[in-house]
């Protein structure tokens, strides 16, 4: 070899170990942080809207008593295994319309019908089985229970928006806090070949009463950072150990075929445990409105609370029927609407809350079946519409986000906001149209003055509305808040 060529090989050896060099310097800057690994686990494509996900649950409690129990209730003793449970989860969701229903079957008690029928021999009772369904909308969520033909609502559960979504520990999205121990005295952060994978490995330590606390979460960055695995040791004996396998892309959205969650007491002795299997997912289809409703027969037992954090009056059915959340929430409020509508003097003026616009082109406008939007809370006209279009008004109800209705003397539209009477008023209003946040009623077709109705706006106000009168001088309407707790 040359001088020249000899020169030429060490340049080349010079260039290639500056780059090796280089590249570990960047890898070193890129070293990865708790802070940067949260934002990764919780990245990843947006919740899809709509679906149906089945799942196998099996649950087993090793600490309770075996065998069954007994529960005590003014019709009989009901019977309840709750040693072990084999449950198959169906949930259809859409997102759009804030929707979600989750039916589960006790599979467990349908495999034990025979026992079912030789305890009812014994008279033991009637078997209490954890099969039903639960149906969640807006802030509501309502419950049925098939074995005790009851349904249980919460009309102001306050912590979901009835929305579905993929980003739940159980399809491996990891909570931030859960990366490592609260208050870790030790965090390190390897990346590492682990059966053939690149995976990231969070070990956190910390001392609890003296002795050692050790947290272990397994990573897979190829498959959007979802978590392969979660271990807990407390003094050196097994505190909780969370598994998922086989995770599979569909449609883009990285799930697991399993996932397992095994519950250990401080002395090492296995307490509970969990196991899902995800059977079939799709995404993207298409969800009937009916999905959304619960066919329930006669003598079902409907009790709970309201959105008004009011209690429901418990009734029964008096024959099959197909119920809904607004249908069951309707049928209290329109009760709550004709008791408050009966009390209250149309007539009677507060001047707080009048409101009174002086302008006679206004006034002539609504009498052409022009429209103004209302604020509730406000008691504020924000908008009258000299020349409406449907188009102008949904623009202005949901773009704008003002008021909570818009009367134009034939309809009233609502943003969010539900209007209240009874078919044994005079004069009904009647629900026409509802989608997303717009909600059309029909008025009727003669309205004397002054007319008064029963409105709830988005945050679970309720307020007695009255028109009393549109004319030349300007339009009156007062607006009293109605005050409404636990009765």
């Amino acid at each position: 070899m040359s001088t020249r060529q000899n020169i030429r090989f060490m340049g080349f050896m010079l260039i290639f170990i500056y780059i090796v060099l280089f590249g570990q310097v960047i890898k070193a800057a890129e070293k990865m942080t708790l802070e940067k690994l949260a934002v990764l686990t919780q990245s990843g494509k947006a919740d899809p809207v709509t679906g149906k996900i089945v799942i196998a649950e099996y649950r087993k409690d090793h600490i309770s008593p075996s065998g069954k129990q007994e529960i005590s209730g003014r019709k009989g003793v009901f019977v309840y295994n709750k040693e072990e449970k084999f449950l198959e989860n169906t949930i259809v969701f859409d997102n759009k319309k804030s929707s979600t229903r989750i039916d589960r079957i006790d599979l467990i008690d349908l495999a034990k019908k025979e026992n079912v029928e030789k305890a009812k021999e014994e008279n033991v009772g009637n078997i209490f089985s954890d099969s039903g369904a639960q149906i969640f909308q807006g802030s509501a969520l309502l419950n049925y229970f098939p074995s005790s033909k009851s349904i249980m609502m919460d009309g102001n559960k306050g912590d979901t928006e009835g929305k579905y979504s993929l980003r739940h520990y159980r399809y491996g999205f990891l909570n931030p806090s859960w990366l490592a121990l609260d208050g870790a005295e030790k965090v390190e952060i390897s990346e590492v070949v682990e059966a053939e994978k690149n995976i990231v490995i969070v070990r956190s330590e910390r001392t609890d009463d003296g002795k050692s606390h050790v947290k272990v979460v397994k990573i897979d960055p190829k498959i959007g950072y979802r978590c392969l695995s979660l271990s807990e040791h407390y003094d050196e004996k097994p505190y909780r150990e969370i598994k998922y396998e086989n995770y599979k892309n569909f449609g883009g959205y990285y799930l697991p075929e399993s996932y397992s969650n095994k519950r250990y007491t401080k002395d090492g002795r296995l307490s509970k445990e969990i196991e899902i299997i995800i059977s079939a997912v799709q995404f993207d289809i298409e969800v009937d409105e009916d999905v959304f409703s619960i066919q329930v027969p006669e003598g079902t037992m409907i009790a709970g609370r309201s959105i008004l954090n009011m209690m429901l009056k418990t009734w029964r059915t008096e024959q099959t029927e197909q119920l809904t959340i607004d249908s069951i929430l309707d049928r209290e409020l329109s009760e709550l609407a004709l008791a408050q509508l009966k009390m209250m003097d149309p007539f009677e003026k507060d001047t707080t809350n009048i409101i009174f616009l002086p302008d006679i082109n206004y006034t002539l406008t609504l009498k052409e079946g022009k429209g103004f939007v209302f604020d509730f809370e406000q008691s504020k006209l924000f908008q009258i519409f000299t020349h409406p279009d449907c188009e102008e008004i949904y623009t202005y109800l949901t773009d704008k986000k003002q008021g909570d209705l818009l009367w134009d003397g034939k309809l009233l539209t609502t943003r969010n906001a539900k209007i209240i009477s009874s078919h044994k008023l005079d004069f009904p209003i009647t629900l026409l149209e509802k989608k997303e946040w717009i909600s059309i009623y029909q008025l009727p077709e003669k309205i004397s003055f002054p007319y008064q109705f029963i409105g709830i706006n988005e945050q679970n106000g309720l307020y007695s509305i009255t028109i009393h009168k549109i004319e030349s001088k300007g339009i009156h309407i007062s607006c009293k808040r109605i005050e409404a707790g636990y009765q």
